[in-house]
């Protein structure tokens, strides 16, 4: 027979995870202020041009917003530069990339070693 839970206990697990939820507004410091997440944050901001870079030079010279621009966008899906792990064995995706979470992050990791890579080393070896 499953334990069940009742009125009671309900009630005094959400006052729990209330003053839980409290302290983590409240008390908690402020994960923005952390050195680590600004790296981070500095981080996707400089791999995420990088990407909107490698996008815009796809584009045909007639097309006014690469970034909005299907033909444009379907290419970086084709070739890769979209690409996440869960697209292995789509038709119209690489589906090749591979990830690891390395210290907090999900980073690109080289296939052969294994070994976490930049934004600019992956694309290249797309490109």
């Amino acid at each position: 027979m499953r334990p069940t839970a009742t009125a009671n206990d309900v009630i005094e697990s959400c006052k729990i995870v209330q003053h839980v939820i409290g302290n983590c507004l409240d008390d908690m410091p402020k994960m923005i202020n952390d050195r680590r997440v600004q790296k981070r944050k500095e981080q996707l901001i400089a791999e995420a041009t990088l990407l909107i870079g490698a996008i815009e030079d796809l584009a045909d010279d007639l097309v006014d917003d690469p970034l909005s621009d299907v033909t444009t966008l379907a290419k970086a899906v084709r070739i890769g530069l979209f690409d996440a792990p869960h697209l292995a064995g789509n038709c119209t995706a690489m589906g090749t990339l591979q990830t690891r979470i390395i210290d907090g992050a999900c980073l690109s990791v080289d296939p052969y070693t294994g070994e976490p890579m930049d934004e600019q080393s992956r694309m290249d070896s797309l490109l």
